[in-house]
């Protein structure tokens, strides 16, 4: 991943206070082979996602995932999420959202109606000068 390869080039001790000196920061970090190509974004681009899904999955994971080997969704099963240890292991399933019936209640939509999520941050972020 693009982001991931370049934050190691940041300088972590640099003392940055306003945004655009962050954004020329992480610009500037990388000089060979190319500069970073970074695009400023307003607030109103960064929704809350984690609000807007939560009626829609289970709040944590029902099954270790840790030792799982593989793992599958199938379109004819959109509440299961089938997982399992070994290639030659069988098959077991989990619920892993809400029925349909119940997920267009507690988000207040119609079927085949999408509703965005709200914004993740309303005001500006305060800057404190200590």
């Amino acid at each position: 991943m693009e982001y991931d390869r370049n934050m190691a080039y940041l300088n972590q001790k640099t003392r940055i206070e306003l945004p655009e000196e962050w954004a020329e920061h992480v610009r500037g970090a990388r000089q060979r082979p190319n500069r970073s190509n970074n695009i400023e974004c307003s607030l109103d681009a960064f929704k809350n996602w984690a609000a807007f899904l939560k009626p829609f999955y289970k709040s944590n994971c029902l099954f270790p995932i840790r030792p799982m080997h593989e793992f599958r969704v199938q379109r004819e099963h959109p509440r299961f999420m089938f997982h399992r240890n070994f290639n030659s292991s069988p098959w077991e399933s989990s619920v892993i959202n809400t029925p349909a019936s119940l997920r267009s209640m507690k988000a207040g939509i119609n079927e085949g109606v999408f509703k965005s999520p709200g914004l993740a941050y309303r005001d500006k972020p305060s800057i404190s000068t200590a």
